[in-house]
């Protein structure tokens, strides 16, 4: 029999398992560096029709992120993660078999970026509700290592491809790999699918779901399930209490205006925000969330100023080729571009803790709007492209970070994950729209041009946040 755990234990255990599983779940990321070696690969394809697998994986995961939370209910997590683990696996050895390129795209971007929505969601807001309190700081942690992931996949594809270094081709304008280094692909794939396995197995080892009904600090052997129920049962009803003192129109006035007497020990349902509380009590269903204005408000938000952010995530080493033929340096700039959005991603988290989702929001904003301004003044310059493009990952992982726990505040924790879900397809929306530009726009306007535009969506994000009020309205 395995020695008992206490909930804190399991729930440090749950995030470290976590941290293994987001090293899969980020290495979508990877398709911005290999984009290159698929074009090459694929002969009948170009670099830019290659983009096409990166926002349609980012789709395809969001979709299923949406319906993960009540198979996630139905099933349990355990089992869950197990089958998509599976899946996962599954679709990128297939994707290692695949001879066109569409093939690639069935099993890449529809299969292996689809069940990863089944894990996405599900383990961060598992961890949420171990530490209520920690929300910014989980959140920042796990998508730290989620941007941090294609640091490694990068490196392995690299080392398995092109060792040597060897620059690419240019054939009017269009680059690509000679035959002996694409040829790698497929092998490069496979090795990458089993380390990545790996870290799934590992994942799921330390994943311990939460249950409401677990009382900490009681030997497994000793529990008494009476008493465990009567202190549920005490704790419910104290809560009930406190919920309808809020819920009270004459009463929630008078809590509202001296938030400094709130009882401790009802922060698990984040009593010391008791405006955000008030709101949390209106909103009872994800029809509820469609009827407010705030969640159409966040998810133009998202959908605006996630773009230049994924723009360059797809396009860095397309548009750095152009200038900076050294695909070493350029696999270089990418994985530190990962680092940044990793790191970046526990920055704005733990910041999150501190200050409000408005000020750290229209910092990110500013940021992308001086970084897609300045971009194609700096580009033939190695270390000005390396920093431009680490700022733009740094900005593009505050969205992931600042987002969730805003969802769960003002829509409640039952609501909030549900409405954080229909936000990622605003953000996949987001990503599309960056391919179908750049598709349809970079022969005639070029690279720089659209920069610019990328800075006017950020430039409407900035509008939007600074005359709106982020708060739950029916």
């Amino acid at each position: 029999m395995s020695p008992y755990l206490s909930r804190h234990s399991k729930g440090i255990l749950s995030i470290i398992g976590s941290c293994f599983i987001y090293l899969t779940v980020g290495s979508i990321y990877i398709l911005g560096n290999i984009n290159i070696y698929l074009s090459s690969y694929f002969s009948n394809v170009t670099s830019d029709q290659t983009n096409i697998v990166f926002p349609f994986t980012t789709l395809f995961r969001n979709i299923v992120v949406i319906l993960s939370i009540p198979v996630c209910k139905t099933l349990g997590l355990r089992k869950t993660l197990i089958f998509a683990s599976i899946l996962v696996y599954g679709f990128l050895l297939a994707s290692s078999f695949c001879r066109n390129f569409w093939g690639f795209f069935t099993c890449f971007g529809i299969g292996f970026g689809g069940t990863l929505g089944f894990i996405y969601l599900n383990i961060m807001l598992n961890a949420f509700k171990y530490f209520p309190k920690r929300r910014g700081l989980i959140g920042g942690i796990l998508m730290g290592v989620y941007g941090f992931s294609s640091l490694i996949s990068n490196y392995i594809m690299l080392e398995i491809m092109n060792p040597e270094n060897v620059p690419p081709l240019n054939n009017d304008g269009e680059y690509y790999f000679p035959e002996e280094i694409a040829e790698r692909l497929p092998n490069a794939l496979r090795i990458l699918s089993f380390y990545l396995l790996g870290t799934l197995i590992v994942g799921n080892v330390l994943q311990f779901e939460y249950k409401e009904e677990e009382n900490e600090g009681e030997n497994e052997g000793t529990r008494a399930e009476n008493d465990k129920n009567k202190g549920n049962n005490d704790k419910t009803s104290e809560i009930s209490k406190k919920v309808a003192i809020l819920t009270d129109d004459d009463k929630k006035e008078s809590f509202i205006s001296k938030p400094d007497k709130v009882d401790d020990s009802t922060a698990d349902l984040d009593l010391t925000i008791p405006n955000q509380l008030a709101d949390e009590t209106h909103c009872t269903s994800l029809s509820s969330a469609f009827k407010s204005k705030v969640f159409y408000l966040l998810i133009l938000m998202a959908y605006f100023s996630i773009q230049n952010g994924y723009f360059i995530a797809s396009n860095f080493k397309n548009y750095g080729i152009l200038m900076i033929k050294d695909d070493s340096f350029l696999t270089l700039i990418g994985s530190l571009g990962s680092i940044f959005n990793g790191a970046g991603r526990f920055f704005w988290g733990t910041l999150s803790d501190r200050f409000s989702f408005k000020s750290l929001y229209l910092l990110i904003v500013i940021i992308q709007m001086v970084d897609a301004a300045t971009m194609r003044y700096i580009h033939e310059y190695k270390e000005a492209y390396l920093l431009w493009v680490c700022l733009a990952f740094l900005c593009e992982g505050g969205h992931f970070v600042l987002f969730p726990p805003l969802c769960l505040k003002v829509f409640g924790n039952e609501v909030g994950g549900r409405a954080y879900g229909v936000i990622l397809m605003g953000i996949s929306c987001g990503n599309l729209t960056q391919f179908g530009l750049n598709l349809a726009l970079r022969g005639n306007i070029g690279f720089e041009m659209e920069f610019y535009i990328f800075l006017g969506f950020n430039a409407i994000s900035l509008i939007m946040c600074m005359t709106n009020e982020i708060r739950f309205k029916k």
